[in-house]
């Protein structure tokens, strides 16, 4: 495989097989934004481990459709066209999955889209994350929610960068160390 390193002047990084797999363990996975290409990627990882379960949550049907259809053969996945914003939609979701993890990376994530409709980025990014997270923390069968935020969030000079801080800073007040927070650079 040719090395292409140099465009990102930096080494690539591999991930610990070994401690994914463990982690994922007889693990029933919910993942939100599953179409998207973070949640699909995650997808794809998880139906490779040992889990018993994943379900696929998304807002938009042809992604999800074209991600099960990917993952049949796997035999351990359901989906779910679902907005993840409201409370009772997530919960009765929850309910009937069992998740021990949630992966949640269902975001706007185009900045320059979010610059012009910051409602919308704030009612997604912020709000959506804070009541998913709530209904997690209140359930049953959730022992891990990882949010999936991004690098803009860290000094945020855009909407969605706010949008995404203020959902960390909720986080990490109401939901350590229940909430893990995963910066991607996008």
């Amino acid at each position: 495989m040719k090395d292409y390193s140099f465009l990102l002047e930096r080494p690539e990084h591999t991930f610990d097989e070994v401690a994914i797999n463990d982690a994922l363990l007889r693990k029933r996975v919910l993942i939100t934004g599953a179409g998207g290409t973070i949640g699909s990627a995650i997808a794809h990882r998880v139906v490779r481990s040992p889990s018993t379960f994943c379900g696929l949550v998304g807002h938009s049907e042809l992604p999800i459709f074209n991600l099960k259809n990917e993952l049949a053969p796997c035999g351990k996945i359901d989906t779910a066209i679902v907005d993840v914003g409201p409370e009772h939609v997530m919960r009765a979701l929850i309910e009937r999955w069992k998740p021990d993890i949630i992966f949640h990376a269902a975001a706007h994530k185009h900045v320059g889209l979010m610059e012009s409709q910051p409602e919308q980025a704030f009612a997604n990014n912020t709000l959506a994350t804070i009541s998913l997270a709530r209904v997690a923390i209140q359930s049953q069968s959730v022992r891990k929610f990882v949010f999936i935020s991004t690098d803009k969030a860290v000094l945020p000079t855009s909407v969605m960068g706010a949008s995404k801080r203020v959902a960390e800073v909720w986080l990490r007040k109401h939901a350590t160390p229940f909430a893990t927070i995963c910066r991607f650079g996008n």
